[in-house]
This record gives structure tokens, C-alpha cells and sequence, in this order.
């Protein structure tokens, strides 16, 4: 029997909504039988917790570093302090990277995955292909356009694209309809 991870990043509800429609549509492709698992953290887990009673040892809480909610979205001062400094119940991002990324790395030597879906979770891509497994990272964008005013972002979405590359196959799930595979649509603007 074949085993799949599936990292869901666990910022947000969109990397969750891709993967559930993509686990609706995974069995008319597969032909041998597969037993799946699951790896999030916080609301994300509690969902997958849910969703499947029946496969709660196939459910792993792994603690993936996430920013620090602000008011409106991230808030960028505190997600800054939180590089070097633990904020709130978040211990600093230096451990939080160190944590998840050995307890990512224990999962995949005792699991031995053959195929690992990633949405949002850049580390998993590089722990993947250092270990040869073939793997498919889902994203909405793939080296966004970056205008004049948001050049400063350029090394940080370098570095972004350069891990996502690491995959295997990259899916961009937002396409207009019918090439989605979610259900709230990201990318469309609003009319």
C-alpha cells in the first residue's frame, strides 16, 4: 500500500480548502490503494481531527511556524521581534524552524512516504527531495509580480520560490473556472 503525506500549512483556511477538494478527486486517480496523512497545526488540526474520526493515528499536529496575527492580517512589527524573541505563546522562529523541521524530518524516516503534498509547507519540499520521494507542492501564485513599491520583498519571495521549486511538480490551484480545485476562488477579482 502506497502512503501519502499531505502538509497542510495551518495559516488560514485556503491551503485546508485545496486539500480537502484534492483529496475528493485523488481516489479517480490513483490505482493502487494509498493510506493518507495528515500534518497541520491549531484550527487546521482540529478540522482534520474532525473530518476524519476514523484516521486520528494518521493525524499529526506539527507545530509549523506561522506570523503573529495582527488586528488586519499579519502583524509585521511583531512577527519581525518574533525572528530572535518568543512573542505571546510562540516560542522565537529560529526554534520554531529547528522544532518543526526535526519532528517533519522523524515523521518522514518513519513513514517512508512515497508520494508527499504540500500546501504551504516549503520544508516538507526540501525533506522530499533530499530523501528522493516524489512530491507536488499546491500554491496560489509561483513568483508573484512584485511592484516598485514592494521591491523590498524580492529576497524574501526569492528565497520562497527557490524552496518551492524543490518539489517534484508544482500545482497552481487558483486558475479561473473550471481549472480550480477549490472552492472559494482566490485570485479572481471581485465584481
Amino acid at each position: 500500500m502506497k502512503k501519502i503525506g499531505e502538509f497542510i500549512y495551518p495559516w488560514g483556511n485556503g491551503h485546508y480548502s485545496r486539500m480537502m477538494k484534492l483529496d475528493e478527486v485523488l481516489p479517480k486517480y490513483l490505482k493502487e490503494p494509498y493510506e493518507m496523512f495528515y500534518f497541520s497545526k491549531g484550527e487546521i488540526y482540529k478540522k482534520l481531527l474532525k473530518k476524519f474520526p476514523d484516521k486520528k493515528n494518521n493525524i499529526h499536529e506539527i507545530l509549523m511556524p506561522t506570523p503573529i496575527d495582527g488586528k488586519y492580517g499579519p502583524s509585521v512589527s511583531l512577527s519581525i521581534l518574533n525572528m530572535f524573541f518568543p512573542v505571546g505563546t510562540n516560542q522565537s522562529l529560529v526554534n520554531q524552524v529547528k522544532n518543526y523541521m526535526k519532528k517533519e524530518r522523524a515523521m518522514y524516516d518513519k513513514e517512508k512516504f512515497d508520494l508527499v503534498i504540500n500546501d504551504g509547507d516549503m520544508g516538507s519540499n526540501v525533506l522530499a527531495k533530499n530523501r528522493g520521494i516524489t512530491s507536488l507542492f499546491v500554491t496560489n501564485q509561483y513568483l508573484p509580480r512584485l511592484w516598485k513599491s514592494r521591491s523590498y520583498f524580492y529576497p524574501g519571495v526569492y528565497f520562497v520560490s527557490k524552496q518551492i521549486a524543490k518539489a517534484t511538480r508544482i500545482l497552481v490551484a487558483d486558475s479561473a473556472p473550471p481549472y480550480t480545485i477549490c472552492e472559494y476562488e482566490i485570485n479572481l477579482q471581485m465584481i
